[in-house]
């Protein structure tokens, strides 16, 4: 687990260069650290459309800097890739919510798998070099 305050300091760090990095630098981009659901160490709400997200990190999930910092550059491809949200929702429509149950964990696991290989492309195996 870490501290808010390295949490903090790792953002200060890290988020503007990311964003820069991803194309996102000009989205409003929130933090908030609370307990989620299962074993999440963090959670996007993003908005494609209006290009604002708010990231919601588990720091007692959260093992050192290296795992925020890595789980801090997926949560912000998850902005990158958000507008297939607007996809899927408007492929839902008149859809059963038995068939929208199947469909969303079908998504969800595609979408994860997505950005998880994204950031490889991306970030690499690159050594972040973070302090904590």
């Amino acid at each position: 687990m870490i501290s808010e305050s390295l949490a903090v300091e790792l953002l200060n760090s890290h988020l503007t260069n990311y964003c820069k990095r991803l194309k996102i630098d000009h989205w409003e981009i929130k933090t908030k650290y609370n307990r989620l659901d299962g074993n999440l160490m963090a959670t996007c709400e993003c908005s494609g459309k209006y290009d604002d997200a708010i990231i919601i990190f588990d720091l007692s999930q959260i093992q050192d800097a290296r795992v925020f910092v890595e789980t801090l550059q997926h949560e912000l491809i998850h902005c990158v890739v958000s507008d297939m949200d607007m996809v899927k929702d408007a492929a839902y429509i008149g859809l059963s919510s038995t068939e929208i149950g199947m469909l969303n964990s079908i998504y969800a696991d595609a979408l994860e798998r997505t950005v998880t290989r994204i950031q490889r492309i991306i970030f690499g195996e690159e050594n972040v070099k973070v302090d904590g």
